[in-house]
């Protein structure tokens, strides 16, 4: 992971690569059921903004790997966020801004209606939202909730991706 931070970095200068992670994720997960299914790349450039972009090769590297990442047949998906040795209060900001960068993602990415979307997908991303507006409370720093929140946010995202992936 310490690679993907590196060429998060290199990409782009402005976003953080806990939310440049989830921007991927979730186009990735919005676009999976397109005929091509190919990663819409324009359309990324697009929701990040030119400007924020200051290596092209490195943020197609990025998104190559993290795509790599995502698609591990092992279920080995990993979500970029800042390692457990960080404070919790920044551990659960990262994660707050992987969710948000997710969701903008999904929405840059998604051809057609959230209403089309299969229910379970909706539930995640209502979930998402939540998340990302999750802030610490410094009397209530719980190491099984932050895990339990992290694991449930990396097998909802594989969830999310098949059931994308299903939905024709």
């Amino acid at each position: 992971m310490d690679d993907l931070e590196s060429l998060a970095q290199q990409a782009t200068s402005l976003l953080p690569a806990d939310e440049l992670h989830g921007l991927t994720c979730g186009m990735a997960c919005a676009a999976a059921n397109q005929p091509e299914n190919e990663f819409p790349i324009e359309a990324f450039i697009d929701l990040v903004g030119t400007d924020a972009l200051t290596d092209g090769l490195a943020l197609r590297q990025f998104i190559n790997a993290s795509l790599t990442n995502l698609f591990d047949e092992d279920l080995g998906f990993k979500l970029l966020v800042v390692a457990d040795d960080h404070a919790m209060r920044d551990r659960v900001e990262s994660l707050a801004a992987w969710c948000g960068g997710f969701l903008s993602g999904f929405a840059g990415g998604l051809q057609g209606a959230r209403a089309e979307l299969p229910v379970d997908v909706q539930e995640v991303l209502k979930d998402l939202a939540a998340l990302a507006a999750m802030e610490v409370d410094e009397e209530e720093q719980d190491e099984d909730a932050y895990t339990e929140i992290y694991e449930y946010l990396r097998v909802s995202t594989q969830l999310s991706l098949a059931l994308m992936a299903d939905q024709e």
